[in-house]
């Protein structure tokens, strides 16, 4: 009886060894994030677009990292949505979409933040955090079919990856001189912006002008909602490949069952 035992407390322990080895990364539930959060803002704007025309526009927002408290490290930024200034609705003046011929969208990490020592440069290129990365290039139109909410929405081609603890989140928007801005009506129900001091949001803008170097300071910015899927860390959901180690696992725990009870009867 012992020599039928033992060997399988043995390849029981070695297979829970190999299910416990065996737990690899997975995706955690996506998560919005609203910056600055909080009830309606208390302005409008066009930013981080811009009106109805062509010549371009340059926008930059940073959102402060305290905005992110949410986040459990880094996670993946693959959208971002803007919500029409409540109280508006489509008119034969003011439609409820925008259509820009090409945009260029960046997000980065950076030092700068909002009112106070290091607030945002109105350089636009001392802002910009050496993790830059273009999430959004080409033709864009954005509806708002429910005026007030978070549907004027931009899915990303490239996700961001973000960590609060390394700095402030930036974004970078520019429509280039040569792009147009279009839209039913003679303009568009622009975005509800945020503009308190030290609310966790700043701008810098060049509201008519794709080619400008630098832009107008400003404590107001859009309130947008994040859209994140990936987070850093352990998890506890095995891989596909995990499952064929536990199989190779129960197999051998089996052969060696077998083995115990030939000893046993012997």
């Amino acid at each position: 009886m012992t020599n039928f035992l033992r060997p399988s407390a043995v390849a029981l322990a070695a297979l829970m060894a190999v299910a416990t080895a065996a737990v690899g990364p997975a995706l955690a539930a996506p998560l919005t994030t609203d910056a600055p959060p909080g009830p309606v803002g208390n302005a409008q704007g066009p930013a981080p677009f811009r009106f109805y025309g062509t010549g371009g526009s340059h926008t930059q927002v940073v959102y402060e990292s305290p905005v992110f408290s949410s986040f459990d490290g880094a996670r993946s930024i693959d959208a971002i949505a803007f919500r029409s200034f409540p109280g508006a609705s489509p008119s034969p003046f003011f439609g409820n979409t925008l259509t820009l011929s090409n945009v260029i969208i960046q997000l980065s990490t950076t030092s700068r933040g909002d009112e106070g020592p290091g607030v945002l440069s109105p350089t636009f290129a001392s802002n910009i955090g050496a993790d830059v990365t273009t999430v959004y290039s080409g033709p864009l139109t954005i509806t708002t079919t429910v005026p007030g909410t978070f549907d004027y929405l931009v899915t990303f081609q490239t996700p961001f990856i973000y960590n609060p603890a390394l700095g402030n989140l930036l974004l970078d928007v520019l429509v280039p001189v040569s792009a147009t801005a279009s839209g039913p009506g003679f303009g568009f129900l622009t975005f509800d912006n945020a503009n308190t001091l030290n609310d966790g949001v700043f701008s810098i803008v060049s509201i008519s002008d794709g080619g400008a170097t630098t832009g107008f300071a400003g404590t107001d910015g859009a309130i947008a909602r994040f859209f994140s899927s990936q987070v850093a860390g352990p998890v506890s959901v095995p891989e596909p490949a995990s499952f064929m180690m536990l199989a190779f696992g129960a197999a051998m725990l089996g052969l060696v069952a077998r083995r115990g009870g030939t000893t046993l009867r012997a």
